[in-house]
C-alpha cells in the first residue's frame, strides 16, 4: 500500500486553529500545508497551486520532519503542539526508521495503542506501518493491528515473536536508517541466539548482529555481552582481534584452549591475551626465520615504505604491530604475497597478494597496530604509491640462495 491509499477515510473538518505553512521549498512551487490540531487527529491539507484544490490524508513528504514542521509552524507565528513524549519518540522514530513518520503521527494522534506502542517499543510500530503499506491494508484494519499482541505483528514480519525477542527488539539500537531488507538479518540473528544469551547483552545494536550473523561462534565469548555503544563503531577491529587470538591457539598448537579466548569477558582482556600469545609465537619461531629469504618485490621501496624481506624481519614486523602476520610466511616463500611496513608517524603494514585472475598483485589489507585500521591519509599514501607501480607486475619468483 502506498501511504496515498490511507486517503480512503473520513475528510477532516478544518478548524480554526489549523496551522498554515508554505511548503515551496520542499515541493518547488508555492504550494501551502494545513495541519490540523493535535486533540482532533492531525491531518495534513495540501493546496496545490495549479488548481487550488486539498488533497487529504496520510503521506509522506520527502524532506518533511516533525523538525521541519515545527520550525516552519514558528516562523509562520504559530505554534505546532503534540504532546512532549511523543514529540521525542517521533523524532527517534525520524532517525532510525526508512519513512513513515508523518503516518505515525496520522496515527498516535488518532489512537492510544499506537501511541503506547511507538513510545514503548517503536520497532514494532514501525512492522505495522511496514507490513500494511506491503499488504494495502485499509485504515480500520491498521487501527486494529495496533490493538494486537506484539507477537501476532512480529509473527507478521516473520519473527516469532517470543518473549526473549520483544525484550530485546524494545532495547536494539540501530545507528541508521532501518530499511525492510534489514530484516531477515534480524530474524537470522534471533534463530541463531538463544533467549538466554539475548537477556544476557547489555548493549545490542545492528552492527553486532551483523557481525554474529557473519560468524555466530562470537555468542560463545564473554566479551560479546559487555560492549557499548563506543565498542561496537569498531565491531571489525574488534572481531578480527578475536579471530587473530584463535589463530595464534592454532599455530601454536593449542587449539584445545581455545575457551581461554572466549572466555575473555573484556576488550582489554583479549587484547591482553592476544599479545601474549605473540610474544610466545614469535618467540618460539624467531631463531628458525632467521635464514628464510623471502622472493624479490616487483616493487621499489620508498623511505618510509618498505618490502619486509625475509622470515625474521616479518616476525619483528609482527611483535612490532602486535599482529600475526607472520601467518603469511609460507605464502610469501611461495611468492604468493608480499608485506610492506609502512613507518612514518603512524605505523602501518601492508598485505599484498597475487590475483591470478586478474595476473596482478591487489592489495588485501592495511593495518595498523592490533589490525587497527589506520587513518585516511595513510592509507590514500599507500594507495597512490601502489598505483603508480602497479601497471603489470609478473608473479616474482623464488630466489633459491646458496
Amino acid at each position: 500500500m502506498q501511504s496515498s491509499h490511507l486517503v480512503q477515510h473520513k475528510m477532516p473538518q478544518q478548524y480554526n486553529d489549523s496551522i498554515i505553512i508554505n511548503i515551496g521549498q520542499i515541493l518547488g512551487d508555492n504550494s501551502q500545508i494545513e495541519i490540523t490540531p493535535w486533540n482532533q487527529g492531525v491531518s495534513w491539507l495540501l493546496r496545490e497551486r495549479q488548481d487550488h484544490k486539498y488533497e487529504y490524508g496520510i503521506w509522506e513528504i520527502p524532506g518533511f520532519s516533525i523538525g521541519y514542521m515545527e520550525k516552519a509552524a514558528n516562523d509562520s507565528g504559530n505554534q505546532f503542539s503534540i504532546p512532549d513524549d511523543v514529540k521525542e519518540a517521533i523524532n527517534q522514530f525520524e532517525k532510525h526508521y526508512e519513512n513513515h513518520s508523518s503516518t505515525a503521527l496520522w496515527f498516535v494522534s488518532r489512537s492510544i495503542e499506537a501511541k503506547e506502542l511507538l513510545i514503548d517499543a517503536p520497532f514494532i510500530f514501525w512492522c505495522v506501518l511496514e507490513y500494511a503499506k506491503r499488504q494495502d491494508l485499509e485504515v480500520d484494519e491498521i487501527f486494529v493491528l495496533f490493538g494486537s499482541k506484539r507477537k501476532t505483528i512480529l509473527n507478521k514480519m516473520g519473527f516469532e515473536g517470543t518473549k526473549s525477542q520483544i525484550k530485546a527488539l524494545k532495547h536494539i539500537q540501530f545507528s541508521y536508517s532501518f530499511q525492510y531488507d534489514y530484516v531477515p538479518k534480524l530474524i537470522q540473528f534471533f534463530q541463531t541466539a538463544t533467549p538466554q544469551q539475548l537477556a544476557s547483552f547489555e548493549y545490542l545494536d545492528f552492527d553486532i548482529v551483523k557481525a554474529i550473523n557473519q560468524n555466530p561462534e562470537l555468542l560463545k565469548s564473554k566479551w560479546i555481552y559487555h560492549l557499548n555503544a563506543k565498542l561496537s563503531s569498531n565491531i571489525r577491529s574488534i572481531v578480527s582481534l578475536h579471530q587473530d587470538t584463535l589463530g595464534l591457539l592454532d599455530a601454536l598448537l593449542e587449539t584445545r584452549r581455545k575457551n581461554r579466548v572466549f572466555g575473555c569477558a573484556t576488550i582489554e582482556a583479549l587484547k591482553e591475551l592476544h599479545d601474549t600469545l605473540v610474544v610466545r609465537l614469535n618467540d618460539k619461531k624467531f631463531q628458525e626465520a632467521e635464514q628464510r629469504i623471502f622472493p624479490d618485490s616487483p616493487f621499489e621501496d620508498t623511505p618510509s615504505i618498505r618490502y619486509i624481506t625475509n622470515a625474521k624481519m616479518l616476525h619483528e614486523e609482527g611483535q612490532i604491530q602486535k599482529h600475526c602476520v607472520y601467518l603469511y610466511e609460507q605464502r610469501i616463500l611461495r611468492g604468493e604475497y608480499l608485506v610492506y611496513q609502512c613507518i612514518g608517524e603512524e605505523r602501518a603494514t601492508v598485505g599484498i597478494r597475487f590475483d591470478n585472475g586478474k595476473n596482478r598483485f591487489v592489495i588485501e589489507q592495511i593495518k595498523g597496530c592490533r589490525n587497527h585500521a589506520v587513518s585516511d591519509e595513510v592509507e590514500e599514501e599507500i594507495q597512490a604509491w601502489f598505483y603508480e607501480q602497479n601497471k603489470f607486475k609478473p608473479k616474482p619468483q623464488l630466489i633459491i640462495h646458496d
